[in-house]
């Protein structure tokens, strides 16, 4: 039997990884309108479009997580922009994101994935990007 690992023990990979070596990580979700939207698809669609270092993997509920090693906040802000406009090409309704920064309040992978959920459910249709973190977006 194959071992699987689970998306907390992969962002808690991360988060380690990323203190030790004093980098940024960001940690993003995506998420698509309910009916119709194949979470495999999904998933395919976004890990399609990310560098190889980073890691995408399906959360249930719809939902896909792309954790991106050595990114800071505004480039995980560019990077989902860019994936939002991509997902909307290819068919995905009402296609979401929420994303947070790893920061030093973060002591457990929960605490990341919670911050970024928070950000996910603050998106709206007008605004379909929500992002918990201490810098600011510009427009």
């Amino acid at each position: 039997m194959q071992y699987q690992e689970t998306v907390d023990e992969r962002v808690a990979y991360e988060m380690a990884r990323a203190r030790r070596y004093g980098l940024p990580l960001t940690v993003a979700l995506f998420k698509c309108s309910p009916g119709g939207t194949d979470p495999g698809r999904l998933a395919s669609e976004v890990g399609s479009r990310v560098r190889c270092a980073d890691i995408v993997k399906p959360m249930g509920e719809g939902i896909v997580i792309a954790m991106l090693p050595h990114t800071g906040l505004d480039g995980g802000i560019g990077f989902a922009r860019r994936m939002l406009g991509d997902l909307e090409k290819v068919a995905f309704a009402d296609p979401r994101a929420g994303l947070s920064c790893l920061g030093s309040h973060h002591q457990a992978a929960a605490d990341l994935v919670g911050e970024v959920r928070l950000a996910l459910a603050h998106s709206t249709t007008d605004n379909n990007l929500g992002v918990f973190g201490e810098e600011s977006i510009k427009e």
